[in-house]
């Protein structure tokens, strides 16, 4: 993505501007002056580059002393992922173990576990009578409830630290969502399929049905048909509507 420049102060309004008002996507108000920005990204670049190798170093070392697959490899695995969850309890990091080739730390085929997930999304789709009866997209009530729903999800979030925590049910958005918008309990009927129309997914996790947008870590996620998460993702919650 290339940078815009913009005239400075003293910038000869004639000549090229010395400072940037927007760079890779993120804009500065005001303006920064080009060295800073060139001095910038050349310092991440190098620092990144050294955060990525030290990463792979101690990943490789990781994946060199787990045990073979079988009960010693799914203990190890167990004490690993209490760890990390303690370590995310203690300072709010969330540390992520991958192999080679964009895999988890697992011996599980992510691809095979994706296409019975999906599965499973089509048959509750079809058990809920999900895929047809949305909202329609210019009604601004969809727009107001859909955002509840995504607050909720985000406070949610916050609140557990991870997405393979969250226990979001269709009852608790709509628990949620009328005690904020009283005047969507009329519309309650609707809000699976329109959250499904907007990119919402429905999975089964320990006995219960639960929902929530398309991402990372969220079930029926495959970064080889798509690795983009759904934007509620990267909402930052009290940001309000540019109108």
């Amino acid at each position: 993505m290339s940078w815009k420049y913009t005239h400075g102060e003293n910038d000869d309004p004639l000549g090229p501007g010395t400072y940037v008002s927007e760079a890779h996507g993120v804009t500065f108000d005001p303006p920064l002056p080009v060295a800073e920005v060139g001095a910038l990204i050349g310092m991440m670049s190098e620092k990144a580059e050294v955060f990525v190798k030290q990463c792979v170093k101690a990943n490789a070392q990781l994946r060199k002393h787990l045990p073979e697959p079988g009960s010693k490899r799914e203990l190890a695995m167990k004490i690993l992922m209490l760890l990390l969850d303690a370590h995310r309890e203690k300072t709010g990091e969330v540390i992520t173990l991958v192999r080679p080739g964009g895999q988890s730390l697992s011996e599980t085929d992510d691809s095979d576990i994706s296409k019975a997930e999906r599965e499973d999304h089509r048959l509750l789709i079809e058990k809920y009578e999900a895929a047809e009866g949305a909202m329609h997209e210019n009604d601004l009530n969809r727009a107001f409830i859909v955002r509840a729903c995504e607050d909720y999800v985000l406070k949610e979030l916050q609140r557990v630290g991870i997405r393979s925590k969250l226990s979001v049910t269709l009852k608790k958005l709509i628990d949620y969502v009328v005690r904020e918008l009283p005047f969507a309990a009329e519309f309650a009927d609707v809000l699976m399929p329109t959250l499904k129309a907007e990119g919402w997914v429905l999975f089964n996790h320990e006995g219960e049905t639960r929902i929530l947008p398309y991402g990372e870590g969220v079930p029926t996620y495959d970064a080889k048909l798509c690795n983009i998460d759904h934007p509620m993702w990267s909402r930052i919650l009290g940001v309000k509507w540019e109108v």
